[in-house]
Formats: C-alpha cells, sequence, structure tokens
C-alpha cells in the first residue's frame, strides 16, 4: 500500500494504532528488557577471589540483596555476595534467585507510561512527517519513494519524542535495574543528581541511539515492505487473497523484524552507555548491609556522585576498559527482544491503521437509501454535480 493513502487518516488515530502495538510488547517483552540492562549495567573488571580462595574469570561478577547492579572486587570477595558469570542465562537465574518471577517484571510500570506514549507520538509524527515529505518530493518527481524520506523523518521524529520523555526513560532503565517506585526513583534523581537537569541524564546517549536506530528502521522497513508484497505475490499461488489477513500479517512481521535486527545490531554500543549512564541515579538499598556490602554501597556511592563523561568519551572509555565485547554487551537479550517486538510492533500498527481506514470508508460511504432516493437528484451544492447514479 502506498504510505500516501494513509493521509486519510488523522495523526491521533495513527498514534493510537502505534500505542495498542506498543502496549502489548512492552508487558510482554519486561523480562527481556530486565535482563538486558542487568547486562549491559555489569562491568568488566579483573580477576577476583572469591571467599574459598577460587579465582573467577573477568566475565564474573557479584551481587548483593535485591540489586541486580554488579560491582568489581580486589581481593576477597565478600561472604554474603554471590558470583554470577554474565551470560543470558546467568543473569536470569540472578533475577529469579534474588527477586523471584516479580523481578522480571521489574520497572514495568515505568516501561509501560514511557514506551506506550512515546511509540505512539514517533508513531504518529513519523507518519504525518513522511506524508509530508512524500507528498512535496512527488510534486517534482513521481517516482519517489518511501524509503527516500523515511531515515530523516523517523530520526526527526524520535529526537522529539526521546527529549520530551527522557525522564520516564531514566525512572525506567534505573528500575529495571535497582528496583524502586517511579515517583521514588524520579526523586532521588533530583535529589542526588544536582536538581532537576539530572532527569535528563543519558539523554545524549539516547539520541545517539535513537536517532540512528529509527533512521535505519524505518529505511529498511519502508524498502523491505513492497519488496516483500512483491516477492510473496510471486511465490504464491494465483488463488491465495493477497490481501489476506495472514498474507498481510507475514509481511509486516518479517519487515519489521528485519529492520529491528539491522538497527539494533548497530545502535548497541550507544544502547550500553545509555543504559550505564542512567542507571547510576538508582534507588538506594533500604535493607541492613553487612560489612562488604558496606563497602560495596560507598563504593556504589562515589560512583554515582561523580560526573557522568560526555557520551563520546563514556563511549572510548567503554571500549578502552572492555573492548568490541563491552560494547556489544547485552546483544543477545536485545535480539531476542526485537525479534517479536518489532515484528509484532508493526503488524498490529498497520492492522489497527486498517481498521481504522476501514471504519472511516464506511461512515463516509452514502447509504443505499441516500445514493438512490429520487428526492435527492438535484444537484450537489458542495461539488455541483448530480448525485444520482447515471444509466
Amino acid at each position: 500500500m502506498d504510505r500516501l493513502q494513509d493521509r486519510e487518516l488523522p495523526l491521533w488515530q495513527s498514534a493510537v494504532a502505534a500505542s495498542c502495538g506498543a502496549l502489548v510488547t512492552a508487558v510482554a517483552l519486561n523480562p527481556i528488557d530486565v535482563v538486558r540492562t542487568s547486562i549491559q549495567n555489569a562491568r568488566q573488571s579483573g580477576n577476583a577471589t572469591v571467599a574459598s580462595g577460587k579465582s573467577v574469570s573477568p566475565d564474573t561478577h557479584a551481587t548483593s540483596g535485591n540489586s541486580l547492579a554488579t560491582h568489581r572486587y580486589h581481593g576477597t570477595l565478600p561472604a554474603s555476595m554471590t558470583p554470577f558469570r554474565v551470560t543470558v542465562s546467568g543473569t536470569l537465574r540472578q533475577v529469579l534467585r534474588e527477586s523471584g518471577v516479580r523481578g522480571l517484571w521489574r520497572g514495568w510500570t515505568a516501561a509501560v507510561l514511557t514506551v506506550v506514549p512515546a511509540t505512539g507520538l514517533h508513531f504518529g509524527l513519523y507518519e504525518w512527517t513522511t506524508q509530508w515529505a512524500l507528498q512535496r518530493w512527488r510534486a517534482r518527481d513521481e517516482n519517489a519513494h518511501p524509503a527516500w524520506v523515511a531515515p530523516a523523518t523517523g530520526a526527526v521524529a524520535r529526537c522529539a519524542v526521546v527529549t520530551i520523555l527522557s525522564p520516564l526513560e531514566l525512572a525506567r532503565t534505573s528500575m529495571q535495574v535497582h528496583g524502586g517506585t517511579l515517583w521514588g526513583t524520579l526523586q532521588h534523581a533530583v535529589r542526588c543528581g544536582g536538581g532537576y537537569r539530572a532527569l535528563w541524564t543519558g539523554l545524549a546517549a539516547t539520541l545517539w541511539r535513537d536517532a540512528p536506530f529509527s533512521a535505519i528502521y524505518w529505511g529498511v522497513y519502508e524498502a523491505l515492505r513492497p519488496q516483500l508484497n512483491h516477492w510473496m505475490a510471486m511465490a504464491t499461488p494465483p488463488r491465495v487473497d493477497h490481501e489476506h489477513g495472514a498474507v498481510r500479517g507475514a509481511v509486516h512481521f518479517t519487515a519489521g523484524v528485519g529492520a529491528g535486527m539491522a538497527a539494533a545490531l548497530f545502535t548497541t554500543p550507544a544502547d550500553v552507555v545509555k543504559t550505564r549512564s542512567q542507571a547510576r541515579h538508582g534507588m538506594p538499598s533500604t535493607k541492613p548491609l553487612a560489612a562488604g556490602q558496606a563497602i560495596q554501597g560507598a563504593r556504589a556511592a562515589s560512583t554515582a556522585a561523580s560526573p557522568i563523561p560526555p557520551f563520546w568519551t563514556a563511549l572510548r572509555r567503554l571500549f578502552a576498559d572492555e573492548g568490541a565485547a563491552g560494547l556489544f554487551r547485552g546483544l543477545t537479550p536485545r535480539i531476542i527482544k526485537v525479534i517479536p517486538a518489532s515484528g509484532l510492533m508493526m503488524v498490529t500498527f498497520e492492522e489497527v491503521k486498517r481498521w481504522f481506514r476501514q471504519q472511516r470508508r464506511l461512515q463516509d460511504a452514502p447509504s443505499s437509501h441516500e445514493a438512490f432516493s429520487t428526492d435527492e437528484c438535484a444537484p450537489s451544492v458542495m461539488n455541483g454535480v448530480s448525485a444520482c447514479p447515471r444509466a
């Protein structure tokens, strides 16, 4: 379907269509996001020695209490700390051991309050700006393709949304790592971060992640979707209805997954920097601390109080400390999330838009009584033509 055919949809209907998909993916895939943020917040360290005297590998970290933030130690690891290997399965077991199944949905309220309006506003703005740009481009070149303008319009729309909702994104990331409540996390960030500017901590890293992500995502999606429609038409028998819901859904799902995977792979380093910047404003634990935990808490507080470096400085430091592996930490759970999230998001978005278009056409179409009434054969006041059917 040509993107210009969506002009009949108002902005709010495109936003509602996107919000429906965002709500489903935000709640269903929150456990994967918890694992991803926990892995990305882990920092590479040198060999540590556990209490029994065994040496553990550099990818082995330790946790305490109900916080999933990991810490580096020199010398003997306190007995109260639990070593675990920073892998998807290891992090998942640690979440379940420390917080139970409820821990997998840590930060889901902030996720819903962030992802649903952000996605709705982003997709709505993207639709509007793309149609506006494409209409003017086609006035000069009727063969202009949506993929030509999609990277720019997608990035611009995303930057606007990210800037507005950055405080909620900070709270979501921090809650997934440290726990706490939405309001408590925001208050703690303001109190310990030096004022209300702290609510926009990590904004630069978020923009460096989301602007390229949206540019790649929409560019690939708009280029891949018509190509998949063509391949589907060539591969299926003529008797198959290409407008069938299953066929449409397969095209939208595959295009969304392909676009999401390409964008996620390219922007993971920025995602790591963003996660670590925003996780520093986590709520402190209220549980009594053992001696080793008190030392760890002091070190964590010192880290949180230190100024957050600019994005490119943090990125260079990450590469210098942890190498290429550190730049792509958390890539596996991110890809695992992107595959169903991007597919479900685009299927829901396109199908809800299609439903809105059908409802609008039904409302605009004249009823059979109006179309064939002999009392209404006078010329229309609006367009000056006869409303009667012609023989």
